[in-house]
Order: C-alpha cells, then structure tokens, then sequence
C-alpha cells in the first residue's frame, strides 16, 4: 500500500473515532477511540502492521513538526503560566506519582493473576 492510501485509511480511521465520539453520552477523547478501532482491527487481522508501516514510520520520523504549534501555544500564554506556575507544578508532580503507583500496582496484579494462571496449568498437567 502507497503512502497516499495508508494516509487515507488512518485519516478514516480518525474520521470514524470523532464520529464515535460524538454519538457517545459522555466525553470521551476520539483519539481513543480511534486507537481502540485500529486494535480492534489489528486483533482481527483485517489491517496489519505491514499496510501501514511506511506512513506510521514517516510520521514518527516527524512527530517533533506537530508539537511546533502546541509550544506556540504556550508561549502565547506565558504569563499566565507564569502566575500559576506553583499550582501547574504541584498538579504535574501529584499526576506523576499517581500514575506511577497505578502502573506499579496494575504491574504487580498482573505478575500476580500470571503466577496464579501458570499454577492452575501445571497443576493440571
């Protein structure tokens, strides 16, 4: 598959995620669902690695490109980032440690539910 097509599908597949976004009750972010889609369509084989590979690999290369506005965006706002710089840093600090307690724990039950399943297998066999 060219990079025309590869770009097309994902640009569908990102289509399809808004939309879905949309019908949903609640907020939730199209970029997930748009990474759910394409895993659910990975598991069931009907797209592979291989037909998107070479747009996937070209804009990981140029991923730095789409943060160019986002930095504008924040020196925009340098003064206020400014004024609330303590309360930023304290959120971004607290956010961290949170979510390395929550990879941490769901790590360990994970390992945990592993040696558990391995267990019950062997003592089959």
């Amino acid at each position: 598959m060219n990079i025309f097509k590869q770009l097309t599908a994902l640009s569908l597949l990102s289509l399809a995620g808004v939309a879905i976004s949309h019908l949903i009750p609640f907020p939730f972010p199209a970029g997930v669902v748009c990474m759910i889609l394409l895993f659910l369509l990975f598991c069931t084989g009907k797209v592979k690695l291989s037909h998107l590979q070479e747009t996937t690999d070209f804009l990981s290369r140029y991923m730095a490109i789409l943060f160019i506005p986002a930095g504008v965006g924040l020196i925009r706002y340098l003064d206020l980032l400014k004024s609330s710089f303590i309360p930023i840093l304290l959120v971004c600090l607290i956010s961290t440690v949170i979510t390395f307690a929550a990879t941490a724990y769901t790590v360990q039950f994970v390992i945990l539910l592993q040696e558990k399943y391995r267990k019950g297998r062997d003592s089959r066999a």
